[in-house]
């Protein structure tokens, strides 16, 4: 109870003081807050331990805080010790592990280090659910919640949370799971107090029956008393009108002894009934007490449920606002990280390729001045080569000269017979060639003409040696 009152004059303090004006820092916050917290927390080996360790990962000022605390406080009524983690590879399983709020981007990696030991994690304001334990959140004025946690981790590490935390909030999900939970035990109440309240009806009917009982024996009681007052009366005036018959008095004397004994001994039954009976009543009235209780312990869950209820609605209502801003930041977050990419990427892009420009450039320009260089020699092979291709052209024309002079004229041939002549060399001097003679027969005293057209092998000047060889 004084925890949750502290808590309470935290958040009023919170809430109510000006921003400008806080008393304590996030630090100071948060490390009270954790110790608030962990005594809501059960370690299955919890009795057995004598002192707990807290380590801090992250946070110089929580490790400060902490430490301060752990020379004069005590954690759950037990001395407590303070480690400081400052790289990931240095955490190791401790009671409670505080991951500051710059080690978000690791709690990932953190939780899977210690995943399945019995670690209370406590993170703040950290955005990764399924990584978490208890996250810190921070205070404002529209939202009351100041803390989550995810009970699906705190059942796997093997720590047990009490109901109790309902009534500084957490979680809409894992509250609403103990709010069933609460809401079960509470039918299983009712089932209880109505078992109790059966039994209570057969014992007060079984008791009706006893004191219907004890009324019928009382009513024989009376009736005997009523015999023994007459008979007493006929003893009486039997004993005024017969004095001689006092055997016979003596008798009946003995039978009313005999009688008194019995009304004795039922007189000591009746009043042990009446004992029970009265003992009966009492446990009847101490039932009723306690069921009085039980229903007012009742009455007062409902009405706590119900505020919860009425809690759990208005932070719906919250969760569903900030959901749609933290949509709306992480959209324009995301945004301006593609632009920011795509900025950064052209950048690389136009710097690679500004090298790549001023390499291929360098190299280019290495090229001209080679290929100016070769041009240079071939221009001075060029020129050696045309002064050889004039040479070479003026021996092939002068061949031709002599190729032309060799051939027969086509005058001679044309008076011969009609013709023409079609030749075209393909290399200026042909390999192909013609030729034409005439010699006079003297048997037959007549010319006789012979014209012959050769293909050689070959054209240009190997053709025109072939040619000439023809």
């Amino acid at each position: 109870m004084r925890r949750i009152q502290i808590c309470i004059l935290l958040l009023t303090t919170w809430i109510l003081i000006p921003a400008g004006a806080q008393v304590f820092t996030d630090g100071q916050y948060n490390t009270e807050f954790s110790i608030i917290l962990s005594d809501y927390i059960t370690w299955e080996e919890e009795d057995t331990l004598d002192h707990f360790t807290v380590g801090v990962f992250g946070s110089n000022e929580v490790f400060n805080a902490f430490s301060f605390k752990s020379e004069s406080g005590k954690l759950k009524g037990k001395p407590f010790t303070v480690r400081y983690f400052k790289r990931l590879k240095d955490v190791v399983p401790v009671n409670i592990l505080y991951v500051g709020r710059k080690k978000n981007g690791e709690v990932k990696r953190v939780y899977n280090k210690i995943k399945g030991q019995q670690v209370l994690m406590i993170t703040d304001s950290c955005l990764h659910y399924e990584s978490i334990m208890l996250n810190l959140t921070p205070l404002n004025r529209t939202n009351k919640k100041t803390f989550e946690l995810n009970k699906m981790n705190l059942d796997e590490a093997g720590l047990q949370v009490s109901q109790r935390i309902l009534l500084l909030g957490g979680n809409e999900a894992d509250l609403r799971e103990i709010f069933k939970q609460t809401k079960q035990e509470l039918e299983q109440l009712k089932e209880d107090l109505a078992e109790q309240k059966e039994d209570l009806r057969k014992l007060n009917e079984e008791l009706g029956i006893k004191l219907f009982e004890l009324e019928l024996r009382r009513a024989e009681i009376v009736k005997l008393s009523s015999e023994i007052e007459v008979q007493q009366q006929e003893l009486n005036q039997l004993a005024e009108n017969i004095s001689g018959q006092s055997q016979i008095l003596a008798r009946q004397n003995a039978l009313l002894d005999k009688r008194e004994l019995d009304m004795v001994e039922k007189e000591k039954q009746i009043e042990l009934q009446n004992q029970r009976l009265l003992l009966q009543q009492d446990e009847i009235v101490s039932r009723n007490k306690v069921l009085r209780q039980q229903e007012e312990e009742i009455e007062t869950q409902n009405s706590q449920i119900n505020e919860q209820s009425i809690t759990l609605n208005e932070q719906n209502i919250t969760i569903s606002r900030q959901k749609g801003t933290i949509f709306f930041f992480v959209i324009v977050l995301l945004f301006f990280l593609i632009l920011v990419y795509f900025i950064f990427r052209a950048y690389r892009i136009k710097k690679r390729m500004n090298l790549i420009l001023k390499e291929k450039n360098a190299a280019i320009y290495k090229q001209n001045e080679e290929i100016l260089a070769q041009r240079e020699q071939l221009e001075v092979v060029n020129k050696e080569i045309e002064n050889q291709n004039k040479n070479i052209k003026a021996g092939i024309y002068y061949a031709l000269t002599i190729q032309h002079a060799i051939l027969p004229a086509a005058d001679d041939i044309s008076k011969i017979f009609p013709s023409f002549i079609i030749y075209m060399p393909k290399d200026i001097v042909s390999g192909d060639f013609y030729w034409f003679t005439s010699k006079q027969d003297k048997k037959k005293q007549k010319e006789i003409s012979f014209l012959a057209v050769v293909d050689c092998t070959g054209h240009g000047v190997p053709g025109g040696f072939l040619s000439m060889i023809g």
